[in-house]
């Protein structure tokens, strides 16, 4: 077990007298009327008692869930101050429900949209959502659950996913979160419904299987956290589990919105495929989120046996004037590599040309490098590390010397996944994940963003654009 409370310090400042304004919205709990208000930079604790003439004890009392005693005050926090009662009047309580056009302000903006920390104190006046809690715990409890020694031997993929998270762990420690991290081998055992249920947060295991068992034990209002593993996302309707990988059909999907968004006047989309193939995987999603759209667009379709002849095709297809953007559509890997063959072969004919692939196409070993830069490939995954990035080299130098060698995809991703987990756990509370989709995150090679889904679990949305640029760079949009 791991306990990191590492401290931090911020420089001194000029001082400067804080403004406390009163807040205006209410809210009932536990039958008593309090003030929601909103702690905004350089306010501290005596001025928001001044301006709302309380105790400091009150707000203490008020607020036992935030730790303000030993914690302080935070930006952002939400703060409950109590509504004094006047004389001679019955105690106060909170007032009610306003219209969405009594919400508006003069410029006609709904004030309930300026605020997510205040979202779900609206919402539960309203009756729209379950009630939500503030509850931060002192010290986050951790679970990882992998299979470090799977058949007998040290699994290396999990392995090197623990250590990103160690690192995580430390740089979040340094930030003033403390945790307590348990590691679990579930190779060798299932983990105990004490360990779930005592956890704040809980990653792993990696299996379908391995998942659908912890999600059964893990009791009302724990969610798992899937790290690795693509096909759980079949399981996120019917089970409350996180899937961290991005799913392909959202990359794929994504990738066509890019296209789309990229088109300018005099610009052609082609779209590519092969004859005689029937549709697949990513090449079907990628036809039925473009027929979806209801972009127009020119379908060029040709066997590969066709040879060189197939150059013919892709000139016809190309726009007079503007940029013409290919979108390649096939699992096989001796197709696509004649799609970027012909594209590039554009370019050297000085048409302006671009390519847009899924994520696979980075794998092709039989593709030159070269050949995707003359492409302009322009290509959407869930993983991408930008090694020109200053937090990237931060961590790869921390790596190498805690460590002694390089950190690869899983080490990334294992940082990624405790960074955004415990980052929203503290600031968000147990009940963190009814504000997934406030949430977002930029990672080292993973980034994180969810929407509302009208099933038990949720599925990370966020996609990484990458394009191979003709002066043979590979730079994220």
């Amino acid at each position: 077990m791991l306990t990191l409370a590492l401290p931090f310090t911020v420089p001194a400042q000029e001082y400067q007298v804080p403004v406390v304004e009163r807040s205006k919205d209410r809210v009932k709990v536990d039958g008593k009327a309090y003030y929601a208000h909103v702690v905004t930079e350089k306010q501290t604790l005596f001025s928001i008692c001044k301006a709302y003439d309380v105790s400091v004890d009150a707000i203490y009392e008020a607020n036992e869930n935030l730790n303000l005693r030993t914690e302080g005050l935070k930006t952002g926090q939400v703060l409950l101050i109590p509504v004094k009662a006047q004389a001679g009047a019955p105690e106060e309580t909170a007032a009610p429900a306003e219209t969405a056009e009594e919400a508006a302000d003069e410029g006609g903006q709904d004030k309930r949209s300026l605020f997510p920390q205040l979202r779900d104190i609206f919402e539960r006046v309203l009756g729209k959502t379950e009630t939500y809690t503030l509850d931060v715990p002192d010290v986050i409890n951790v679970a990882i659950l992998l299979p470090f020694a799977a058949n007998g031997k040290a699994d290396e993929k999990s392995l090197d996913f623990y250590s990103g998270a160690l690192m995580a762990a430390r740089d979040l420690g340094n930030s003033g979160i403390k945790m307590n991290i348990t590691a679990l081998d579930v190779a060798a055992a299932a983990p105990g419904a004490r360990l779930l249920e005592e956890s704040d947060v809980i990653i792993g295991p990696i299996s379908v299987e391995g998942i659908k068992s912890a999600a059964g034990r893990s009791g009302e209002g724990k969610y798992i956290i899937s790290p690795l593993e693509p096909k759980v996302s079949q399981l996120v309707d019917s089970l409350s589990i996180v899937q961290t990988p991005t799913p392909s059909g959202i990359q794929d999907s994504e990738l066509v919105k890019w296209a789309i968004e990229d088109m300018q006047y005099g610009d052609s989309l082609v779209l590519v495929t092969q004859a005689g193939v029937a549709l697949t995987g990513d090449a079907k999603e990628i036809v039925d989120a473009l027929r979806a759209s209801g972009r127009r667009y020119r379908n060029l379709s040709y066997s590969i046996t066709r040879g060189t002849q197939s150059q013919a095709g892709f000139v016809n297809a190309s726009a007079k004037n503007g940029t013409t953007r290919f979108i390649v559509a096939s699992e096989s890997e001796t197709f696509v590599n004649d799609v970027v063959r012909n594209v590039t072969l554009l370019s050297y004919r000085k048409n302006s040309v671009a390519l847009y692939a899924p994520s696979r196409i980075r794998s092709y070993g039989m593709i030159e490098s070269e050949n995707l830069h003359k492409a302009n490939t322009h290509v959407t995954a869930g993983y991408f590390v930008d090694y020109g990035d200053p937090k990237v080299k931060q961590f790869v130098l921390a790596y190498r010397s805690l460590f002694g060698g390089e950190p690869n995809s899983f080490a990334f991703h294992g940082y990624d996944t405790l960074h955004y987990f415990v980052g929203i756990c503290h600031r968000f509370g147990r009940m963190w994940d009814m504000k997934l989709d406030e949430y977002t995150e930029r990672g080292l090679q993973t980034d994180f963003r969810f929407i509302p889904d009208k099933g038990d679990g949720r599925e990370n949305t966020a996609v990484r654009r990458i394009v191979y640029s003709p002066d043979y760079k590979i730079t994220l949009e």
